[in-house]
């Protein structure tokens, strides 16, 4: 089954730890969230946008949202080098690259 799998943290505690030095520029605040879609469902660019400008209206910090199905049309901010939980840490590319996503 295809999935939409979203990357992003609250904005209030990202723009904290920025503030704080606490992060360097290139490191947001963020959890990966995986929703299953129903089958035969099909996602469009413009409703991947709306997913994200729903999710900022929310208070978060948008890292990635990824289509599994089609990852071209995938939304990724590409300012974004590394993603912490606070706790952990991942590099965005890493995690991109098992859907083929690649910075062109």
């Amino acid at each position: 089954m295809s999935h939409i799998i979203i990357i992003a943290g609250d904005k209030d505690k990202d723009d904290f730890m920025h503030k704080l030095d606490v992060f360097e520029s290139f490191k947001h605040l963020g959890n990966s969230t995986k929703v299953v879609l129903s089958e035969g469902a099909i996602i469009t660019n413009d409703e991947i946008l709306k997913l994200k400008e729903i999710c900022e209206n929310k208070g978060m910090f948008v890292t990635a949202i990824i289509y599994s199905a089609d990852p071209s049309i995938s939304y990724i901010n590409w300012d974004v080098i590394v993603v912490s939980d606070g706790d952990r840490w991942f590099l965005l590319a890493d995690y991109l690259n098992q859907y083929g996503i690649t910075k062109e």
